[in-house]
């Protein structure tokens, strides 16, 4: 593979949220986190409706995100997931 195509992949790695290039050019492998969902007693409908979009995003799209889902929530619905780093 030539260096143009090695840049092509790599460039579509990082899109995909799989890794990142740093300013110095090193790649690092993006470790993915995992979500617990464990709802509070006092949990609304719409922090529910929102955090189904986490729970199901790779039943409701192509190659899913759930990371990037997870971003996207409002922080009331956040408090309802534990994340885990590796």
């Amino acid at each position: 593979m030539n260096d143009d195509g090695v840049r092509q992949a790599l460039e579509h790695l990082a899109k995909q949220g799989f890794l990142s290039v740093g300013k110095d050019g090193v790649v690092q492998l993006r470790q993915p986190r995992s979500y617990i969902w464990q709802p509070k007693e006092d949990i609304t409908a719409y922090e529910l409706a929102r955090a189904i979009e986490v729970m199901f995003v790779s039943m409701m799209t192509q190659g899913g995100d759930c990371d990037a889902a997870f971003e996207r929530l409002p922080d009331e619905a956040k408090r309802h997931f534990e994340v885990v780093k590796p």
